[in-house]
């Protein structure tokens, strides 16, 4: 809370509690491409507060403090957010508004029929392998990261790529090998680290990086019934 904020003032103009909230919303388009010897599908979606679906980086909203003195803050009663008083360009007390994290991404995937390239019998022993090519991105709009209080250390942006193999032995089981890249970028850091001159990123693996990476193998066997 800043030393020049006077918690009294917005006590007495807001007797009986103040309300504050920000909308979430959000549209998404899917399309697909089916021929003989490759899918296609994709999907892209945009919108703002959509950390429900596990998108938009799971950031959620901001105050949107500019133009605003005098600031003091306080939880909100569920204890989900940080809200803000201040003294608006007019002169008066007012609840800081809040304001949602837009956010954009989608994915598009590759499905290639592998044995129906080389004719396999479809009751042989060869009829059932199949590849799949995916690459997914979500993204935090920066210019409502830069509002937020983690600067430094805010998920700009993720990306994934995956490769995944299948075999179908028979209609019950099959087996599948996947191997994916999961990427994790910085929001651009506006702090100097005086000690070495550079941005001040996050540290990963013990090292200040823009970037984060995991590289994933993994197997398993898929059982229909």
């Amino acid at each position: 809370m800043p030393t020049n904020a006077d918690p009294d003032l917005y006590r007495t103009a807001f007797k009986t509690g103040a309300r504050v909230g920000s909308d979430t919303n959000g549209w998404t388009g899917e399309w697909q491409l089916p021929t003989r010897y490759a899918t296609l599908i994709g999907k892209y979606y945009s919108g703002s507060d959509i950390r429900y679906y596990f998108a938009g980086q799971l950031f959620y909203n901001y105050n949107a403090t500019g133009g605003f003195t005098h600031l003091a803050s306080t939880t909100s009663i569920d204890g989900s957010s940080t809200v803000f008083f201040g003294i608006n360009p007019a002169g008066n007390p007012s609840v800081v508004p809040q304001q949602p994290v837009r956010a954009k991404g989608g994915f598009a995937q590759l499905g290639l029929p592998i044995s129906r390239w080389f004719g396999n019998d479809p009751d042989g022993r060869h009829a059932g392998w199949s590849f799949y090519l995916m690459y997914g991105t979500d993204q935090a709009n920066t210019r409502d990261l830069l509002h937020t209080s983690a600067v430094n250390s805010s998920r700009a942006r993720s990306d994934m790529t995956v490769g995944t193999l299948n075999y179908k032995l028979n209609k019950w089981v099959s087996f599948a090998y996947e191997q994916s890249l999961y990427r994790t970028r910085a929001n651009t850091a506006t702090e100097i680290n005086p000690a070495t001159g550079l941005p001040r990123y996050p540290l990963f693996e013990g090292i200040p990086q823009h970037e984060w990476r995991d590289l994933r193998s993994e197997g398993g066997i898929v059982v229909s019934f």
